[in-house]
């Protein structure tokens, strides 16, 4: 499993929205697609010996938000209510969550990385 650092990573070197590292940043946050379900991101690829791979969980599992296509899912990863997101002249879209930078091809791969640099950060 990979970081929140090297997710954020990946964020800003993506150039198109990725289902796929939806699901590693589902399972790296542990994410619950809601309180009456004890299923998570985490346990789903765990159950299996992790032969639930990424791609599988992206495809079969209807719940994984849209982080890297959606500015609306990207801002499910912020827990703070300091965040800003901005087209910078020069770098393209750029955003901030609390102390924390990121920069991406779109606004939400930018915001996505920003917010799991301040998780890393807390």
């Amino acid at each position: 499993m990979k970081t929140l650092l090297e997710l954020a990573e990946r964020c800003e070197e993506a150039t198109a929205p990725d289902r796929v590292l939806d699901a590693e940043i589902a399972v790296a946050i542990d994410f619950r697609a809601d309180d009456s379900n004890p299923s998570s991101a985490r346990a789903l690829h765990r159950n299996y010996g992790g032969s639930n791979t990424f791609e599988d969980i992206a495809k079969h599992w209807p719940r994984l938000p849209a982080y890297t296509g959606s500015i609306d899912a990207a801002r499910l990863l912020i827990d703070s209510d300091c965040w800003k997101v901005e087209n910078h002249p020069v770098v393209g879209p750029h955003a901030v969550v609390g102390r924390q930078e990121g920069y991406g091809f779109t606004t939400a791969l930018s915001l996505v990385a920003a917010a799991l640099r301040a998780r890393a950060d807390a």
